[in-house]
Protein backbone atom coordinates (compact mmCIF):
# COMPACT_ATOMS: atom_id res chain seq x y z
CA UNK A 1 0.00 0.00 0.00
CA UNK A 2 1.33 3.44 -0.97
CA UNK A 3 1.27 5.78 2.07
CA UNK A 4 3.08 8.79 0.52
CA UNK A 5 0.68 11.65 0.00
CA UNK A 6 1.32 14.80 -2.03
CA UNK A 7 0.11 16.99 -4.81
CA UNK A 8 -0.07 15.81 -8.37
CA UNK A 9 1.68 17.65 -11.16
CA UNK A 10 -1.67 18.83 -12.57
CA UNK A 11 -2.67 20.38 -9.22
CA UNK A 12 0.61 22.27 -8.96
CA UNK A 13 0.31 23.55 -12.55
CA UNK A 14 -3.25 24.77 -11.94
CA UNK A 15 -2.17 26.68 -8.82
CA UNK A 16 0.74 28.26 -10.74
CA UNK A 17 -1.61 29.25 -13.57
CA UNK A 18 -4.00 30.92 -11.11
CA UNK A 19 -1.14 32.82 -9.46
CA UNK A 20 0.10 33.94 -12.88
CA UNK A 21 -3.34 35.26 -13.82
CA UNK A 22 -3.62 37.17 -10.52
CA UNK A 23 -0.19 38.75 -11.01
CA UNK A 24 -1.07 39.74 -14.59
CA UNK A 25 -4.20 41.52 -13.35
CA UNK A 26 -2.72 43.20 -10.25
CA UNK A 27 0.58 44.58 -11.58
CA UNK A 28 -0.96 47.14 -14.00
CA UNK A 29 -3.39 48.28 -11.29
CA UNK A 30 -0.51 48.87 -8.87
CA UNK A 31 1.45 50.81 -11.48
CA UNK A 32 -1.54 53.08 -12.12
CA UNK A 33 -1.95 53.78 -8.42
CA UNK A 34 1.73 54.75 -8.15
CA UNK A 35 1.38 57.11 -11.12
CA UNK A 36 -1.71 58.68 -9.55
CA UNK A 37 0.14 59.15 -6.26
CA UNK A 38 3.05 60.90 -8.02
CA UNK A 39 0.67 63.18 -9.95
CA UNK A 40 -1.27 64.08 -6.81
CA UNK A 41 1.86 64.79 -4.80
CA UNK A 42 3.38 66.95 -7.58
CA UNK A 43 0.10 68.90 -7.84
CA UNK A 44 0.04 69.41 -4.05
CA UNK A 45 3.60 70.72 -4.16
CA UNK A 46 2.66 73.11 -6.98
CA UNK A 47 -0.36 74.36 -4.99
CA UNK A 48 1.89 74.99 -2.00
CA UNK A 49 4.26 76.86 -4.26
CA UNK A 50 1.49 79.08 -5.67
CA UNK A 51 0.35 79.88 -2.13
CA UNK A 52 3.89 80.95 -1.23
CA UNK A 53 4.14 83.02 -4.41
CA UNK A 54 0.85 84.72 -3.66
CA UNK A 55 2.00 85.52 -0.13
CA UNK A 56 5.28 86.92 -1.44
CA UNK A 57 3.52 89.10 -4.01
CA UNK A 58 1.01 90.39 -1.46
CA UNK A 59 3.91 91.44 0.78
CA UNK A 60 5.94 92.83 -2.13
CA UNK A 61 3.68 93.84 -5.06
CA UNK A 62 6.59 95.11 -7.16
CA UNK A 63 8.44 91.79 -7.19
CA UNK A 64 9.05 90.44 -10.68
CA UNK A 65 6.84 87.44 -11.32
CA UNK A 66 8.17 85.87 -14.49
CA UNK A 67 10.96 83.39 -14.00
CA UNK A 68 10.41 82.90 -10.26
CA UNK A 69 10.76 79.42 -8.85
CA UNK A 70 9.30 77.85 -5.73
CA UNK A 71 12.58 78.37 -3.90
CA UNK A 72 12.43 82.10 -4.73
CA UNK A 73 8.98 82.33 -3.21
CA UNK A 74 9.71 81.33 0.35
CA UNK A 75 12.39 80.06 2.64
CA UNK A 76 9.66 78.08 4.38
CA UNK A 77 8.97 75.91 1.33
CA UNK A 78 9.71 72.27 1.86
CA UNK A 79 12.17 70.62 -0.47
CA UNK A 80 10.64 69.48 -3.73
CA UNK A 81 9.87 65.78 -4.04
CA UNK A 82 12.58 63.89 -5.89
CA UNK A 83 10.36 63.42 -8.95
CA UNK A 84 9.54 67.15 -9.34
CA UNK A 85 12.34 68.35 -11.57
CA UNK A 86 11.44 71.95 -12.39
CA UNK A 87 9.12 74.74 -11.32
CA UNK A 88 8.89 78.17 -12.87
CA UNK A 89 6.37 80.99 -13.05
CA UNK A 90 5.39 82.03 -16.56
CA UNK A 91 3.76 85.46 -16.93
CA UNK A 92 1.48 85.22 -19.95
CA UNK A 93 -0.99 87.74 -21.31
CA UNK A 94 -3.87 85.68 -19.91
CA UNK A 95 -2.32 85.59 -16.43
CA UNK A 96 0.55 84.07 -14.55
CA UNK A 97 0.81 80.33 -14.08
CA UNK A 98 3.25 77.96 -12.49
CA UNK A 99 4.72 75.41 -14.85
CA UNK A 100 6.04 72.29 -13.14
CA UNK A 101 7.66 69.15 -14.47
CA UNK A 102 7.65 65.78 -12.76
CA UNK A 103 8.68 62.28 -13.75
CA UNK A 104 6.41 59.26 -13.94
CA UNK A 105 8.36 56.07 -14.63
CA UNK A 106 11.28 58.18 -15.92
CA UNK A 107 9.01 59.97 -18.41
CA UNK A 108 8.89 63.76 -17.83
CA UNK A 109 5.39 65.27 -17.65
CA UNK A 110 4.79 69.02 -17.67
CA UNK A 111 1.70 70.57 -16.13
CA UNK A 112 0.65 74.04 -15.05
CA UNK A 113 -1.47 75.68 -12.40
CA UNK A 114 -2.67 79.31 -12.31
CA UNK A 115 -1.11 81.76 -9.83
CA UNK A 116 -3.67 84.17 -8.39
CA UNK A 117 -1.83 87.47 -8.32
CA UNK A 118 -2.71 91.10 -8.98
Amino acid sequence: MNTIQGFTLIEILIVLAIIGILVAVLVPALQNSRRNAVETSAYAYARQCTTSLTKLLLDNPEAPVAGMTCQDASIEMQAAPSYVTATQVVDAASGAYLSYTYKVNTVPVTASIPVNIR
